[in-house]
């Protein structure tokens, strides 16, 4: 199975569309400077001089302010432009800044709790329901297509040696783009869409908390300027929009059902 990884460029050229083409992420994540939590809170970062000014909302009011060194933003692992770095639990805040640099914080406080510089090039795929786990995109190159799913453990402070991935396909190359995303109700499943450059699509499923992963391989291509929709519903995942139904999954499985 070959997996699928966000491209700036990529993304800007297809407008948020479903992209039929693979590439690699030219050496950082793609960021937003917003991020919208529950309960009227929102995040916004903006730049001042070399510095970021982080900025938690409560609707129009501004709650609490921190400032830290470098250019960071939201993280943004697919190409319909959504920001992702809030913990399913509330409690942690991640933002990227370039390759390999994220900033760990208490999204309450906004109180730095760890900075990761990693050697390589690194970017943001998926935080764990507690925060106990950050997943990344291991890229082999910043030139290559090829990259690797890490898990690094945010209690520890350590990148693990395993690469994350499906048992039933270990050591094949991963390639391709990430076109959308669902979350399951715990935050402990993160389902996401992607394209081949043949317009094959598979549905990536990362379990957060075990840190494994699954791939089903979808029976239909994508069509042409189609905008992908996933839509959980309890057991079911739908894969599809308004206008088009491609494939079902079944969450408890992971098989296709129809």
């Amino acid at each position: 199975m070959k997996r699928v990884v966000a491209a700036v460029l990529a993304f800007a050229a297809i407008g948020g569309g479903a992209a039929l083409a693979d590439g690699p992420a030219p050496g950082a994540s793609l960021t937003t400077n917003s991020l919208f939590a529950s309960g009227g809170r929102w995040y916004t970062t903006a730049m001042r001089g070399h510095q970021t000014v982080l900025t938690l909302w409560k609707v129009t009011r501004k709650i609490r302010r921190s400032v830290i060194d470098g250019a960071f933003g939201f993280p943004v692992p697919t190409t319909d432009g959504v920001g992702e770095g809030l913990s399913h639990d509330g409690r942690t805040l991640v933002v990227a800044a370039g390759t390999s640099r994220f900033a760990v914080l208490d999204s309450r406080t906004l109180h730095l709790r760890r900075m990761i510089q990693l050697e390589g090039t690194f970017s943001y795929d998926a935080l764990s329901p507690n925060a106990r786990t950050l997943f990344l995109i291991q890229h082999a190159s910043p030139t290559s297509p090829h990259y690797y799913v890490r898990a690094y453990d945010l209690s520890r402070g350590r990148l693990l040696d395993r690469i994350v991935f499906d048992r039933r396909e270990e050591g094949e190359a991963m390639t391709g783009m990430p076109l959308t995303r669902a979350t399951g109700p715990s935050g402990r499943w993160v389902y996401t869409l992607y394209s081949r450059r043949s317009g094959s699509l598979f549905v990536h499923a990362l379990d957060s908390v075990d840190r494994h992963a699954f791939c089903i391989d979808l029976p239909r291509k994508a069509p042409t300027y189609w905008r992908p929709e996933l839509t959980l519903t309890p057991g079911k995942l739908v894969v599809g929009n308004s206008a088009k139904r491609l494939a079902v999954i079944d969450t408890r499985t992971l098989r296709l059902v129809s």
